[in-house]
């Protein structure tokens, strides 16, 4: 990261231009490490409160990812572009299914803490997982659209492919905020 940190602000003290596929590489590598961040933020807790707040803290890290995603996808160089749709979609589609596994964690009594904050965390979760889901799907879709408009066929379109063709499409609806 602090070597990432210090090539970007050397890109930026460049005369020349560096190239946009350099640059678009590395704001691919800065959204990964965002990705990563989020990973190691542990939701195996027991109370609602606290999953919740650790969602959101993997929410904003997946934000400053998608941040990076985005400005590698504006450099306009199709493997990357590629990489970054690919890269963004399975960072959505890992959260959502971790969420989906706490929706089951609910239902089978196995968090701590009063009634009204297990409400809250099942709602606060029936709308955040269909949402985190949906860009996931997106996000395989805009690679596989780049694959068509550009003609490249590389690694991560057939990924891209993979997962859409794979893609638990029941992650894409809310479950009853009831219970």
């Amino acid at each position: 990261a602090c070597h990432l940190r210090r090539a970007g602000t050397l890109l930026t003290a460049l005369k020349e231009p560096l190239s946009p596929w350099y640059l678009a590489r590395h704001q691919l590598l800065l959204g990964d490490l965002f990705v990563l961040e989020s990973s190691l933020i542990s939701l195996n807790v027991v109370s609602p409160k606290r999953v919740v707040k650790r969602l959101a803290g993997r929410g904003v890290l997946l934000q400053r990812a998608q941040q990076h995603f985005v400005a590698a996808i504006a450099k306009q160089k199709p493997l990357w572009m590629q990489a970054a749709t690919l890269h963004l979609a399975e960072a959505f589609l890992e959260l959502a299914r971790e969420m989906t596994t706490i929706e089951r964690a609910l239902d089978t009594s196995q968090f701590r803490g009063s009634s009204k904050d297990q409400q809250h965390l099942r709602q606060w979760l029936s709308t955040r997982r269909p949402a985190m889901a949906r860009k996931a799907f997106e996000s395989l879709q805009l690679c596989l659209d780049v694959k068509t408009e550009t003609g490249l066929q590389s690694a991560y379109s057939s990924a891209c492919r993979e997962n859409i063709d794979g893609f638990a499409m029941e992650l894409l609806t809310g479950p009853d905020p009831t219970p």
